[in-house]
């Protein structure tokens, strides 16, 4: 408390809330002055849901039930608009909620059975849009008919997009130093950079730089990277998407 007050800041304690992010649920007592904070296994900030050991469960489940109950709704004005007016639709109305901050959640590190709910729930609204009630169309081409990418896809995007800005701006230095430290390059190709998983548990995991495997996918110079942010996208998207049009 008194380290946080010589920065300036007041901490309403009545409001605070305590998780410890470790291996294994830590549930124990925080003193903040004179009062008393019980930790908590999860806690949501800016609408992302916590979980202490980033398993992301509660997360998940609770945008996949919202986006849920915007379905009924977007049967029944589906009639009333094309193809491509109702996909801007879903776009704004459903994946906006689907994938919002997925870059923190959504990665190649995220559990199988959340991977499942996710692209189920995406190809719900997409299923919407082709009026496939019966469910027909099967995944592939449900993607290629609406010009979407995959949950898979739009991951794998957003964490490489991440990673290329630090290392063209570095900005974080921090996260750009850690990066760097979980990097290696190939000698016959210089200058592609390939990075190794350096996790030592399900927490580590989570970090940016033990993503990026797929980046040996992008086959060009991007550790001299000179790129502006359309560059970035317009590289990163030939790289990842089957179909270039992505919901963003």
């Amino acid at each position: 408390m008194a380290e946080l007050q010589k920065l300036g800041m007041v901490v309403n304690t009545s409001k605070s809330e305590v998780v410890i992010f470790s291996k294994k649920p830590i549930i124990t007592d925080v003193i903040i002055g004179d009062t008393l904070v019980k930790t908590k296994t999860d806690m949501k900030v800016l609408r992302i849901i916590f979980d202490a050991q980033l398993k992301w469960e509660t997360h998940v489940k609770a945008v996949i039930s919202k986006c849920n109950s915007k379905l009924s709704v977007l049967r029944k004005i589906r009639g009333k608009f094309k193809m491509d007016q109702f996909l801007k639709i879903i776009t704004t109305q459903f994946f906006t909620h689907l994938y919002y901050c997925s870059t923190v959640w959504l990665s190649s590190e995220t559990r199988w059975n959340l991977k499942k709910l996710i692209n189920t729930a995406h190809n719900k609204a997409l299923r919407i849009t082709l009026r496939d009630n019966k469910n027909r169309i099967n995944q592939d081409r449900i993607n290629k008919m609406t010009k979407r990418c995959t949950p898979k896809e739009w991951g794998l995007y957003t964490s490489a997009s991440v990673a290329m800005k630090v290392i063209r701006d570095q900005q974080p230095k921090h996260l750009h130093q850690r990066l760097l430290d979980t990097l290696y390059t190939c000698r016959r190709t210089p200058l592609i950079g390939h990075f190794y998983n350096n996790a030592k548990g399900k927490i580590g995991k989570q970090s940016l730089e033990n993503r990026l495997a797929h980046m040996d996918s992008l086959k060009t110079d991007w550790l001299g990277l000179a790129w502006n942010d359309d560059g970035i996208r317009i590289n990163l998207k030939k790289t990842f998407f089957t179909s270039y049009i992505v919901h963003e």
